[in-house]
């Protein structure tokens, strides 16, 4: 049984904040720890990113592989949207084999309704703003 914690199951809009605007623990006004560059390096953290529409203004929301956004490396955004595809397209290629659907993995989603969570995000003077509505809802 393959058990998924809500991410990264549709991915996260926590990554697109840690990727585009950093990462960095503070205790009150002091600087703990600064873990962008290391962040950045993780091809997860980019396989974390939403695959659906997530950031632009307004109605109009844009995939984070399909559009550019501060200090996201575009091409490795596309490269993680490309390894969700593969995953999808695996499982849907499965699901015709009688032997899979009875006997492979069963998928069971676990998903919070309580906890804030980003819904979308725009960018807005050169950072990301990340916002708890998506088209105004």
């Amino acid at each position: 049984m393959l058990v998924s914690f809500g991410t990264p199951f549709r991915g996260s809009g926590n990554a697109v904040d840690f990727l585009s605007n950093g990462f960095r623990w503070k205790v009150g006004p002091l600087s703990a720890f600064d873990g962008t560059d290391a962040l950045r390096s993780f091809e997860s953290v980019y396989q974390l990113l939403p695959i659906y529409s997530f950031i632009g203004e307004g109605a109009y929301l844009q995939r984070p592989a399909d559009v550019d956004i501060p200090n996201i490396e575009r091409q490795r955004a596309i490269e993680a949207a490309r390894f969700h595809q593969e995953m999808t397209d695996a499982y849907a290629a499965h699901q015709v084999m009688d032997e899979y659907v009875v006997r492979g993995p069963k998928l069971r989603v676990v998903i919070g309704t309580e906890q804030p969570t980003p819904q979308s995000a725009r960018v807005l003077e050169g950072r990301t703003e990340l916002l708890q509505v998506r088209q105004g809802k």
